[in-house]
């Protein structure tokens, strides 16, 4: 059962996360997963790499929302395109491209981490059609940006893209992950697809947020390393 989901991240000294209804979110959410499923082949819930995804997505909003008693689902996308996008009540998709990107398992929890900011900040409790939010296209010049994705349609707001990573570096760092990888990830994306515009006011951002913050030492995870060779051999 998936149950709604709607949260507004506030960032104090005690980090206090406050949930709050949007009954219009899941019947979004649930109509996008309809028209994901049909489009775009999938992993499996029983597949190791699924497993592996959703253990790391359930670590970093273990400390969002621990005993909240809502429902996340991390799903892993059949594509070579580095991606990952949000649609609501706690459903996040990354493709195995975006996992063959990341070096580290740091820079993977930070793309991860990217998408639960969105469910996070709320942002998907006043759209009136199906509207994604993906990581790797958020490289725009524009204020705002809408991209055609099958039958679906996405939103670029730099604005939420930058809350949303305001947002992903406080779950990296009370997860231990860290926080710099968010932008190490940000740039090699950006500079890795000539068709998409860096948005250098949201990597500024991204540098500004993280200036007081100290880097943690490259993480060498064995689960992220074997599953980085399991998919290579397939």
């Amino acid at each position: 059962m998936l149950l709604p989901l709607c949260t507004i991240l506030a960032f104090n000294a005690r980090a206090e996360y406050l949930e709050l209804p949007c009954p219009e979110e899941r019947e979004l959410a649930s109509q996008t997963l309809q028209h994901i499923e049909n489009e775009w082949p999938m992993r499996g819930s029983g597949d190791p790499v699924t497993q592996y995804v959703q253990n790391l997505g359930a670590r970093l909003v273990g400390t969002a929302l621990d005993g909240q008693g809502v429902i996340w689902r991390f799903m892993v996308v059949r594509n070579l395109e580095p991606n990952a996008f949000s649609i609501g009540n706690g459903l996040i998709f990354i493709t195995e491209g975006a996992m063959n990107l990341a070096q580290n398992e740091s820079e993977l929890a930070a793309i991860i981490a990217h998408e639960i900011g969105h469910e996070l900040g709320g942002h998907f409790c006043r759209q009136s059609s199906f509207l994604l939010s993906h990581l790797l296209d958020v490289f725009s010049s524009k204020t705002s940006e809408q991209v055609q994705h099958g039958s679906i349609t996405q939103e670029i707001e730099p604005a939420k893209e930058q809350q949303a990573d305001r947002i992903a570096i406080r779950l990296l760092q009370q997860t231990g992950f860290d926080p710099y990888a968010i932008l190490e990830i940000s740039r090699r994306l950006a500079n890795s697809h000539a068709g998409h515009f860096q948005d250098s006011n949201r990597l500024k951002s991204l540098e500004q947020a993280l200036k007081s913050l100290n880097p943690l030492p490259v993480d060498s995870s064995d689960a992220f390393l074997a599953i980085k060779r399991s998919m290579s051999a397939e």
